[in-house]
């Protein structure tokens, strides 16, 4: 099959998805009884939002990469255009707005407040999806990639209040056309790299796409889209390589990436994990092989951080890596509860962990046992 035909076909089942299909689809994040949730009434549906959101950008992605593409590593930052900056912060402004009502909306203990939250996030997403913003296909490759992230975090944070309102925020007939859109518009970008004859590599920016593409199928209810995120868990699985004491495995584009190695091995870790919530909650069940990669991915992971000195396949000194971007041990001591490196880490700065903004902010009320 050419992979012209093999992306039409994929975009046809998305398009025909059946009912059948819609009731065998769960978000990896349960609903819960939460306060906010029986104080919440329908008449957030009716009620005025008094912020406006950023005006829908339905312009070209032109956004330049902050690497420098002649570093075989990408790890030299350079100062990029006024105007790709101009997109980055526009885009980024919008899905902080998502993600203020999100957290206003968790924080809420009055029905008004409540209310008012949710009616903001119906708001912003119903303005941006009337105008079908971020949908315009010319796009450079940061531009491409800029796309994926922006859905990734949408979905999200629609997923993360749809569980913490135990189903009371429900998407507009618009929100779902657009979310579709642009899931859409993603896996007509990131198909051609899962084919044979790609000379590129298949790396995090494609682990972000299957998360974004599945998040949103979740959100709207397409399991086809889900399906298509996992099998970017499954090629992931497959780039593994396990050390020769058998006690963790690396992602090797990742460490590849020189002083950035430990930083891209976490960042790429968070939609893997994610991914395999969606998949335990969809029932596309991963093979023994593949929890044990996926555990020792975790082991090597957890040590770029604890103790990277023990790991000679990092390359030199490497760069701090943030806390919020070992938010994939959240999912990660959920699904592995024996696993002690994952829990020192975690250990070691709770909330600073479990606060980011790309996969919806705080996670952790989701994830009850993990302490």
């Amino acid at each position: 099959m050419s992979l012209k035909l093999k992306v039409v076909v994929i975009m046809f089942l998305i398009n025909t998805f059946n009912l059948s299909y819609a009731e065998t689809t769960s978000s990896l994040w349960s609903k819960l009884d939460t306060l906010q949730s029986q104080i919440t009434t329908s008449d957030y549906k009716t009620i005025p939002c008094s912020t406006a959101p950023p005006k829908p950008f339905t312009g070209a992605l032109l956004i330049e990469s902050k690497y420098d593409q002649t570093d075989v590593n990408k790890t030299i930052l350079v100062t990029t255009s006024e105007s790709s900056t101009e997109i980055q912060n526009h885009i980024k402004n919008y899905i902080k707005g998502l993600l203020t009502a999100s957290k206003s909306y968790r924080k809420a203990t009055k029905t008004t407040q409540a209310n008012t939250a949710l009616a903001c996030l119906s708001y912003w997403l119903d303005d941006w999806a009337k105008a079908n913003a971020l949908l315009n296909p010319e796009a450079t490759k940061t531009g491409i990639a800029g796309r994926k992230w922006a859905l990734a975090a949408i979905s999200a944070i629609i997923l993360n209040t749809q569980g913490y309102s135990n189903g009371k925020f429900e998407l507009t007939t618009d929100q779902k056309r657009w979310l579709k859109k642009l899931a859409e518009q993603v896996i007509l970008e990131y198909e051609p790299r899962r084919a044979d004859n790609f000379t590129g590599y298949f790396n995090n920016h494609d682990y972000w796409a299957g998360w974004a593409v599945s998040a949103t199928g979740m959100a709207i209810q397409n399991r086809d889209m889900i399906i298509w995120g996992h099998t970017s868990l499954q090629r992931a699985l497959q780039q593994v390589m396990v050390s020769n004491n058998g006690q963790y495995a690396w992602l090797p584009y990742e460490v590849a990436r020189g002083k950035l190695a430990a930083d891209y091995s976490n960042y790429a870790m968070i939609p893997l994990m994610l991914l395999a919530d969606a998949a335990k909650a969809n029932y596309l069940y991963l093979s023994t092989d593949e929890l044990k990669k996926l555990q020792l991915l975790g082991n090597f992971t957890a040590l770029t951080v604890l103790n990277p000195n023990s790991l000679h396949e990092l390359p030199g000194t490497q760069s701090t890596v943030k806390p919020y971007k070992m938010i994939w041990v959240i999912p990660f001591i959920n699904k592995y509860p024996a696993n002690n490196l994952t829990k020192e880490l975690y250990s070691q700065d709770p909330t600073g962990i479990d606060n980011y903004s790309q996969i919806s902010g705080s996670i952790k009320h989701f994830y009850p046992n993990i302490n």
